[in-house]
């Protein structure tokens, strides 16, 4: 996850810098920078901070559900994939019930972000 967000980074940059090279003049303002530099430098660092957070909380999923002694190996092991918006679980479990509790564990965590639940039950 370091590997893409640092990925992440540098495609930002190359974004902005073709759009500052797109032939508007920018010019500076009292302390050297232009406005234009200074709003994408706060778009940069709020994606920062949201890829950051979206990190955060697949961990802490990750330890709540590495922490519960009642989940197969199977059900600790699952992708957990988070954005801005969503916090998606996807792969296989033993039962429903190891479902519905992978579930609720996410949305505990994630307060203030939806869980898109894609886990299957492997059929016995």
């Amino acid at each position: 996850m370091k590997y893409e967000f640092i990925f992440s980074m540098i495609s930002i940059s190359l974004v902005l810098i073709a759009q500052k090279s797109n032939g508007k003049e920018i010019v500076p303002d009292d302390n050297g920078s232009s406005q234009e530099e200074r709003v994408d430098t706060h778009t940069i660092h709020q994606i920062a901070h949201e890829n950051q957070s979206s990190d955060q909380i697949a961990q802490r999923i990750r330890h709540e559900l590495t922490m519960d002694t009642s989940l197969s190996s199977a059900a600790k092991n699952i992708k957990i994939v988070t954005n801005s918006n969503s916090v998606t679980l996807r792969g296989m479990v033993q039962t429903q019930d190891e479902k519905d509790k992978l579930e609720a564990i996410a949305e505990k965590v994630a307060t203030n972000r939806t869980v898109e639940n894609e886990l299957e039950v492997k059929k016995h």
